[in-house]
């Protein structure tokens, strides 16, 4: 069932699919579902949000650039991970691989597969996604707590603490 008035927008917009991709063309629909998606995913209608996402994945074409691409995925592989299962956790991993292949340096996209990675009992691909994107974006205060987080789970509490600590002054 959909809520409030989220699930209106989500089903304005699929009555009126043709309509928009006329509007807009086609390539444009998927960054017209992203927004819709994303409205889902504020209001915490994480489902909900996955199924608008995932016709906006399935909406992508050519001319939508890697960032936008990327940033659809990367929402719904957040969505996955907020449902924490270990199949949506797989789901929430594979959405933020496709977001760092499309955009290489994508911190986010890192530090939230990082996170994936620890709620499945990962730590070791956990620690390499964080220590990537500590080198794109070092002293991120998201990126130390997931590694410390993994660092914990790899029973290297000394390290951890000195990550917790790091990105406990990092946030302002």
């Amino acid at each position: 069932e959909h809520g409030g008035d989220a699930g209106g927008i989500y089903n304005l917009t699929r009555l009126e699919n043709f309509e928009l991709q006329k509007e807009l063309g086609s390539d444009m629909t998927s960054v017209a579902l992203f927004f819709v998606g994303l409205t889902h995913l504020k209001a915490g209608d994480f489902g909900e949000a996955i199924q608008v996402l995932s016709e906006a994945v399935a909406h992508l074409r050519g001319n939508v650039g890697p960032d936008e691409a990327a940033s659809i995925y990367l929402a719904r592989g957040y969505c996955y991970g907020q449902l924490r299962s270990v199949t949506n956790e797989r789901g929430a991993i594979s959405d933020f691989s496709e977001a760092i292949a499309r955009k290489p340096d994508f911190i986010a996209a890192y530090c939230n597969r990082a996170s994936a990675y620890t709620a499945l009992g990962r730590p070791d691909q956990a620690l390499a996604d964080c220590d990537k994107a500590l080198k794109l974006s070092p002293g991120d205060a998201a990126t130390l707590a997931n590694r410390s987080t993994a660092l914990c789970q790899l029973g290297r509490f000394d390290e951890a603490l000195v990550d917790a600590q790091a990105a406990k002054k990092a946030v302002p």
